[in-house]
């Protein structure tokens, strides 16, 4: 899934299927790595990932899966089970991250070529809510067209809204 969204209490914990098929050529290695994400201050991307570094509601450490890596040859699916676990003293509130999952081609000699410097990533988007006390706030701070105009005389009108998240939770 490109985006999954999961309420949990301390203590629980939750499994989401998540499905890699290699449409590329044969014998390819899918890695998969966490990352937390952010937004951004100013709007100007929906969500960012920290790399390394943790982000401020971190769902690093509640991630987990089977295999880091594992060879898919050409038309062949995998369905990996991604495991949530909310430990029993985590704070109520979201908290935010991505599965990220990146190929290498196998260079046949136990070890990973990349076939071209840059290596592609695609990401499932992992929100999760932790039950308790905790506070869903916002406000809208502009509204303004996308192309400065002032004046139309048919639509559509392209808006652009900037919205603040002042709370502890994500907002749809």
């Amino acid at each position: 899934p490109g985006r999954s969204e999961l309420e949990l209490a301390p203590g629980e914990s939750a499994v989401v299927e998540v499905s890699l098929t290699n449409r590329i050529s044969s014998d390819r290695i899918f890695r998969l790595e966490v990352e937390d994400i952010t937004g951004s201050s100013d709007g100007s991307s929906a969500v960012s990932l920290t790399g390394e570094a943790r982000g401020p509601y971190s769902i690093r450490d509640y991630i987990s899966y089977p295999e880091e890596s594992l060879t898919l040859n050409l038309g062949e699916r995998a369905r990996l089970p991604v495991t949530i676990s909310v430990p029993l003293d985590a704070e109520p509130g979201g908290y935010y991250g991505s599965v990220l999952v990146s190929t290498i081609q196998d260079d046949g000699q136990g070890g990973d070529a990349p076939r071209s410097p840059i290596i592609a990533r695609v990401g499932s988007l992992f929100f999760l809510t932790v039950s308790g006390e905790s506070k869903t706030e916002g406000k809208t701070l502009e509204v303004s067209t996308i192309n400065d105009s002032w004046w139309y005389e048919i639509g559509p009108i392209k808006l652009g809204v900037l919205y603040e998240n002042t709370g502890s939770m994500h907002v749809n």
